[in-house]
């Protein structure tokens, strides 16, 4: 029979690796963050390549120059916050609507 990994099994460095960097944005699957810090708490190298992506990610910002957006990025911004608004206060309105027939 084959080896089957579960979730539950801890991770290698082989699998690690390349999760480190995912993992220094945030953009590493919520499922799976417990088992690479695990691997991280006991692995040195796992630990010092994903300081060294920490660190590089935290300098990004300092490498871009300002940019002033179009003008029409602002009025579609604010028409969909708008939208988005909209739509909260009708889903708590019917909501609170619904809580008040059920009782």
């Amino acid at each position: 029979m084959g080896d089957l990994m579960t979730d539950s099994d801890p991770l290698t460095c082989e699998e690690a690796e390349p999760l480190l960097a995912a993992y220094s944005v945030g953009a590493l699957d919520a499922s799976t963050v417990p088992r690479l810090r695990e691997h991280i708490g006991g692995c040195a190298n796992c630990r010092a390549t994903g300081s060294q992506f920490e660190t590089t990610v935290s300098l990004l910002p300092l490498g871009a120059e300002p940019v002033d957006p179009p003008d029409h990025l602002r009025g579609r911004v604010l028409a969909r916050v708008q939208t988005a608004r909209r739509r909260g206060w009708l889903a708590g309105a019917m909501g609170r609507m619904a809580s008040r027939i059920r009782r």
